[in-house]
């Protein structure tokens, strides 16, 4: 790949071929538990957070109401920081209100009030923030970025979002890397043996009880000679493997052959699902399936999905073992003690409105607001739909297969299907084988020269 083809395809934000493309599929926007207060206490009065996806800056947020939002970070009228907003009460309808000029927003992006306007003014009714539809599923809050005027798509139905919550968990990451590099390096079956490679091996007992979900702690189906083989020392004593793909309907199947022996060998087998997602082994009965969202041009969250087959998983062993070393990052403003304790006091808005508005980001060209930008329409669009399926544990290549058949869709997203393609290691004995709001009728403030000077600090400090 040439330096313009890894532009083309690695620059995601808006206006960009890729961001167009990629904003037709649902995105992972944040795990429902970062708005739990067992694990972040903020959150138990003020469940709000600033986001970044695909190059854009948003607000996530739950209202009074119960209902998710996701809107633009940009107030409509000031370019303020909604991230900085306070939720409203359900006895007042809910809602997240402007720190600026005190512009109220439902989840659907409504404007519900603009305080500062004369009485009987009708500009509320003409003005709609920007907002994204959100879906939560097994643990995620999903977001659709797609055009405004199109309309979101069912959600794929994977294996892991039909488990029942006992039998799922779900983790994520900040890499700094770009989309590419990141589901590139998940997909390649070799790295494994160095980067994963374990010196020594636990006891047979021990791996059998991987309450934590650790990768390559497991036995891979299959035996030699009646005994079974850790993963460890599997990846460890066959480094070279053998590496085979084929072309499927939803994205490519991924073959690793290690040969042990010439009557055994070890099979891994990895489902790579168009754009960002793969499917792969944690054991003979989970399987693990990663999801990776541009948060820019060089940074990339990764999402994994645990989901078993047999058992239920040990969700507390695996989110210690994994909160170790993970911080769940987000781009959450840390406010100060005394700034958070006010967000929820109506009686001190007014005040804090002024000092709230000393913090927000706005970005200003030639005097002028930032607008928002049109995000081309998707080209082309396909989706697959499973005809045949068979769970897809850790098995003989010869006996899951996944029959898909494809077909046009006006949507530009696999519509909602049961997804379950061979996905698993084994043993084999035998010879080797195989944004965009609207600008127009929008109020848009321009500048004077005076206030220019005066918003000297927000262009030096954000722009």
């Amino acid at each position: 790949m040439n330096a313009d083809q890894n532009e083309h395809i690695t620059r995601i934000g808006p206006g960009t071929p890729c961001g167009a493309l990629l904003r037709q599929y649902w995105q992972p926007a944040a795990l429902v538990a970062e708005f739990d207060a067992v694990h972040d206490a903020r959150m138990a009065t003020r469940p709000i957070k600033a986001v970044r996806l695909l190059g854009q800056n948003l607000v996530l947020f739950k209202d009074a109401l119960g209902s998710w939002g996701l809107l633009d970070r940009d107030c409509a009228h000031r370019g303020a920081d909604l991230s900085f907003g306070r939720l409203e009460p359900s006895a007042e309808g809910g809602g997240l209100r402007c720190p600026f000029h005190g512009w109220k927003f439902a989840p659907d992006g409504r404007c519900m009030e603009t305080p500062a306007e004369p009485a009987g003014s009708k500009l509320c009714d003409r003005i709609q923030q920007r907002s994204y539809p959100v879906v939560e599923k097994s643990g995620v809050l999903f977001a659709w970025l797609g055009d405004e005027e199109s309309v979101a798509p069912p959600l794929a139905n994977f294996d892991c979002f039909a488990a029942p919550s006992s039998h799922s968990f779900v983790f994520k990451g900040l890499w700094n890397a770009n989309w590419l590099q990141a589901v590139e390096v998940g997909i390649d079956p070799a790295h494994p043996s160095y980067l994963h490679r374990f010196l020594q091996d636990e006891a047979l007992s021990q791996v059998a009880d991987n309450t934590a979900g650790k990768q390559f702690r497991s036995a891979s189906a299959g035996n030699v000679h009646g005994e079974q083989w850790p993963m460890t020392r599997i990846m460890r004593e066959f480094a070279k493997p053998e590496i085979s793909f084929a072309p499927t309907a939803w994205g490519m199947q991924l073959t690793a052959l290690r040969h042990m022996t010439e009557q055994l060998t070890h099979v891994r087998i990895t489902q790579s699902i168009f754009p960002a997602t793969f499917v792969i082994p944690l054991s003979s009965t989970t399987t693990i399936t990663q999801m990776h969202v541009p948060v820019d041009d060089t940074h990339t969250y990764w999402y994994s999905f645990f989901t078993s087959f047999a058992e239920p998983l040990n969700q507390a062993a695996m989110r210690a073992q994994r909160a170790a070393f993970i911080t769940l990052t987000t781009t959450f403003r840390k406010l100060d003690a005394t700034t958070t304790g006010a967000l929820t006091q109506k009686s001190k808005s007014v005040r804090l409105f002024s000092a709230w508005a000393k913090k927000t980001s706005m970005s200003m060209t030639n005097g002028q607001l930032k607008a928002w930008v049109k995000l081309p329409t998707a080209p082309v669009s396909i989706w697959a739909q499973a005809t045949k399926s068979s769970w897809p544990t850790d098995v003989h290549l010869s006996k899951r297969l996944t029959l898909f058949k494809l077909a046009a869709s006006p949507l530009g997203w696999p519509t909602a299907h049961r997804h379950r393609p061979c996905v698993g290691q084994t043993l084999l004995t035998g010879s080797r084988q195989q944004m965009a709001g609207k600008i127009g009728g929008r109020p848009r403030c321009f500048v004077s020269e005076a206030l220019r000077l005066g918003f000297r600090w927000y262009r030096e400090k954000f722009c």
